[in-house]
């Protein structure tokens, strides 16, 4: 996979079995159904310049929208989430798995504590100390 930085933006091109190639970009106004003559567009802005890509045709394209939400609370009475049931963020980076690990990590921390009855606002704390977290990533 090759990431190309430039001005205009990022687009990343992975290879993949039989010369075909996977082109990803964030886009403002992307096209529902990217053409051909669109991926030439974004790989002449952002691509290599010393060895330019040709697109001969496109296989499938789509426009994928990137969706991030949290719950208000991840603390309502009884009940706690982590998560994806806490929040919901794009799949590039992995960022929703590792915040999600990361607040499993936290909530097993904050259990093990009231149980073992060294802090009684354990869960409390793992609430409002995730939410931010989850919220800046």
């Amino acid at each position: 996979m090759i990431l190309y930085f430039a001005p205009a933006g990022l687009v990343v091109v992975a290879p993949l079995p039989g010369g075909v190639h996977r082109i990803v970009a964030t886009v403002d106004q992307a096209p529902e159904s990217p053409c051909a003559g669109d991926i030439q567009e974004l790989l002449n802005a952002r691509g290599p310049e010393q060895n330019p890509i040709a697109v001969e045709s496109v296989i499938w394209g789509s426009r994928f929208r990137v969706h991030h939400r949290i719950a208000e609370h991840f603390k309502a009475g009884r009940i706690l989430i982590a998560g994806d049931a806490a929040h919901v963020h794009s799949p590039a980076g992995g960022q929703g798995m590792n915040t999600g690990i990361q607040d499993a990590v936290a909530l097993a921390a904050a259990i093990s504590d009231v149980l073992e009855g060294q802090v009684s606002d354990a869960l409390m704390r793992y609430s409002l100390e995730r939410r931010p977290v989850a919220s800046q990533t």
